[in-house]
């Protein structure tokens, strides 16, 4: 699938509004699931985050709309509202007040439900929004911020708040972004790399469930091949080979030390989970390789 975008910053004179798009590939398990834009809006003291995120294979399109105050972080939300405007209906909106915030449904005749101050609508469908819960993080104290999300999509059936901590790892050169690096936890660990300047996102991964989202921009070196060469003068060859059974294929690699003399079988079998016969497996960042190095060692 080939995705093009582009990153856009408009700045303008003292006191008028700057704007940043910014556009994303999201990814289940390696393979492109949906798109996310995101547009970032600052002016007269406010910061306005609009996203819109599209999933086409299931005909998913959800808007969402924040609003924060302040110019300098922590940041402080006051308004929200999220829309799924195809595949579904829902419409929501939160408000933050002094001493309280509440949300209303419009498909639930627009009761007001009232919950804690400390409290961040985060959607899984819109996950990119996790980046809002870095604006409420203040880095002068590095510590752990202890705070609560909602998950719009599940308000209806009357579900409760998420304990959530914020964490900040520390900075990171990712691709040509200077980023800080944020770890979200919420049962699962989110790790985000937002702008050192605006924490607008830059990329998102969710390890143990294989989901990743990824600026279009964003330009990374590619990791180099680990090659294993030193084998004490020992040396080996290697086959591709396939093995028809009952309703299935084994696929494999051979590994045959180049030696006079008839020698013991070694078999390894990948696992647990999703991982290749070299060790590698999509739910964790780069190359491992320990299942060949181990081959190749023994042979």
């Amino acid at each position: 699938m080939l995705v093009v975008g582009m990153l856009v910053i408009l700045t303008s004179i003292p006191g008028s509004a700057q704007t940043i798009v910014r556009e994303y590939q999201l990814k289940k398990a390696g393979t492109s699931i949906g798109s996310t834009k995101v547009e970032l809006n600052f002016k007269d003291g406010e910061t306005h985050l609009h996203t819109s995120v599209d999933y086409p294979q299931m005909g998913v399109v959800i808007q969402t709309s924040y609003v924060f105050t302040g110019t300098e972080f922590p940041k402080q939300p006051s308004s929200y509202s999220f829309s799924i405007v195809a595949g579904g209906m829902l419409d929501l909106e939160m408000n933050w007040a002094a001493n309280k915030a509440s949300y209303k449904i419009k498909q639930l005749l627009g009761k007001s439900v009232e919950v804690p101050v400390n409290v961040l609508p985060l959607d899984n469908n819109v996950i990119s929004d996790y980046m809002v819960a870095t604006w409420v993080y203040d880095k002068s104290q590095l510590e752990d911020l202890t705070y609560n999300l909602i998950v719009p999509v599940l308000l209806p059936q009357g579900s409760q708040m998420i304990p959530m901590v914020i964490s900040y790892i520390g900075e990171e050169q990712i691709g040509q972004y200077h980023t800080e690096h944020y770890r979200i936890n919420i049962g699962v660990e989110v790790d985000l790399w937002v702008d050192q300047t605006n924490r607008c996102l830059v990329k998102l991964h969710i390890p143990m469930q294989a989901f990743e989202i990824t600026a279009i921009d964003l330009q990374q070196e590619p990791e180099a091949a680990r090659v294993f060469d030193d084998f004490g003068g020992y040396s080996f060859s290697e086959t591709q080979f396939q093995i028809s059974v009952d309703r299935a294929t084994l696929s494999g690699t051979i590994t045959i030390p180049k030696v006079d003399r008839q020698m013991p079988g070694v078999i390894l079998v990948a696992g647990s989970g999703p991982t290749d016969r070299d060790g590698n497996s999509y739910v964790m960042p780069g190359p491992a390789d320990y299942l060949k190095e181990i081959e190749h060692y023994l042979a």
